[in-house]
């Protein structure tokens, strides 16, 4: 499972582990064990508008939305990603402030979740931490108030391992190609498309190729990625 399930999982166990939200249900936008996005909805729906009661309590729903992933750093490795949840908190005023509602504005259940939250670690690791516009009103859902709480947490995929890309050296008409890993094996293309296994011509001796075209190369082995493109115009 990815970092992005979960923490998306890990922010609705937080909630629903606090006493704050015994009448409040929370529910992960994620198709999964728990239904399509249809039956998800269906659930939020029904909390909503008073037909499932949880402890007792109708007019109130959470949802932990799928995340968003920003590259502001694009050139550090990985890349590093800055991840941002959504926390929905949705309301219908008239039956959530009746006596069979839970009481709690969409207001109050966002800052009592923000305050859950910020600075919150929730894999050991990585914390989350308000966004700049960590509240945002929305009229798209109305009559129902709704409140989007914005959460970032740092994060960086892996650095893959790639073959090294190949060199091309040109001796008037004439390639050689070489690669640094050992073992790869390099596909190449003269008429500009991408020089993969399917649709490159395996490199087994130099080749010829006529004056002004380009010739691309890529190498590849089993349990890495394949390299970067080298490019290289015949004279």
């Amino acid at each position: 499972m990815s970092i992005l399930e979960q923490t998306e999982l890990a922010i609705a166990g937080r909630l629903a582990a606090d006493s704050y939200f015994a009448q409040i249900p929370i529910v992960v936008m994620r198709p999964r064990a728990s239904g399509t996005f249809a039956e998800i909805q269906s659930r939020i729906d029904a909390a909503l508008n008073g037909t499932l009661a949880q402890a007792g309590g109708v007019g109130a729903a959470v949802t932990v939305l799928m995340p968003i992933g920003d590259c502001e750093k694009p050139n550090l490795p990985g890349p590093q990603l800055t991840f941002v949840y959504t926390v929905r908190v949705q309301e219908l005023v008239q039956l959530n402030m009746s006596p069979a509602g839970t009481r709690k504005s969409a207001e109050e259940i966002a800052l009592y979740a923000l305050g859950l939250l910020h600075q919150c670690s929730l894999n050991g690791r990585q914390v989350l931490t308000a966004e700049a516009h960590t509240l945002t009103p929305s009229l798209d859902f109305a009559p129902r108030l709704t409140y989007d709480l914005r959460l970032r947490q740092l994060g960086a995929l892996p650095q893959p391992v790639r073959c090294a890309a190949p060199v091309i050296a040109l001796s008037g008409d004439t390639a050689t190609l070489t690669c640094a890993t050992a073992g790869a094996a390099i596909y190449y293309t003269t008429d500009g498309s991408y020089p993969s296994p399917a649709n490159g011509t395996l490199y087994s001796a130099p080749v010829t190729a006529a004056s002004g075209l380009t010739m691309l190369a890529a190498a590849s082995h089993s349990g890495v990625q394949q390299s970067a493109v080298a490019a290289a115009l015949f004279p």
